[in-house]
């Protein structure tokens, strides 16, 4: 399995999310040069992520009393962006945890990408990796991170009018690394061409970086 952070240490993680960023903001392809995505997050300044990590955004709940930690609830979270004739998704079940429910197991850390074919066709065929989702990332802001990517070969997807491939990834170990409350984020990225009736690659290739926050309670 090709792991697109391998081998590498935080600051360069850190940094490759950083440029992938940078990059990903304007999706590649034809028909995005006639009508730019529109995504559901405020573009981020390029020290962003450093900052992210750098700071404890997380509410402290030590001196609240019972009746507010009561209220503090899990909400979930989706953000969407379009891309030419496909929309692509990151949704998480929940953004608030608890450090004690991470550390013993009996909760996890999770996310679901998503690319849903929303175009006029009957059918439309894609080229990516095993699957068109490049790369997972988790990060928080005590230096626990963990990542991955798709196998490294070709592989043709045929969606039809409002079909989706989704893939969901639970933190297991990740999460049970936690070591404090903080703040996190998981990043995940899509990369996929689409093919022409005769099976060949055309303009329309489309590279594109999502993320969802989440907060570590103590």
């Amino acid at each position: 399995m090709r792991n697109i952070f391998q081998d590498r240490n935080f600051k360069k993680a850190v940094s490759l999310i950083l440029l992938c960023m940078a990059v990903s903001c304007i999706a590649c392809g034809k028909e995005s040069s006639k009508e730019s995505p529109t995504p559901t997050e405020t573009p981020a300044t390029e020290d962003w992520w450093a900052k992210v990590i750098q700071q404890n955004l997380s509410q402290d709940m030590t001196e609240s009393s019972e009746e507010e930690k009561y209220f503090v609830k899990p909400v979930s979270v989706c953000k969407t962006v379009r891309l030419g004739d496909f929309e692509f998704s990151i949704t998480a079940p929940k953004t608030i945890y608890r450090l004690s429910e991470l550390q013993n197991g009996t909760d996890s850390i999770q996310t679901t990408l998503i690319l849903r074919y929303v175009g006029e066709k009957e059918s439309v065929v894609i080229s990516s990796r095993d699957m068109p989702f490049a790369g997972l990332m988790a990060a928080d802001s005590n230096r626990n991170w963990e990542s991955g990517g798709s196998y490294d070969i070709e592989v043709h997807h045929t969606l039809k009018k409002g079909e989706e491939i989704s893939f969901t990834k639970e933190y297991d170990e990740y999460s049970k690394k936690t070591t404090a409350a903080g703040y996190g984020m998981i990043a995940g990225i899509v990369d996929f061409t689409v093919l022409d009736e005769e099976g060949k690659r055309t303009d329309e290739r489309y590279e594109y970086l999502l993320s969802v926050s989440y907060d570590v309670l103590g």
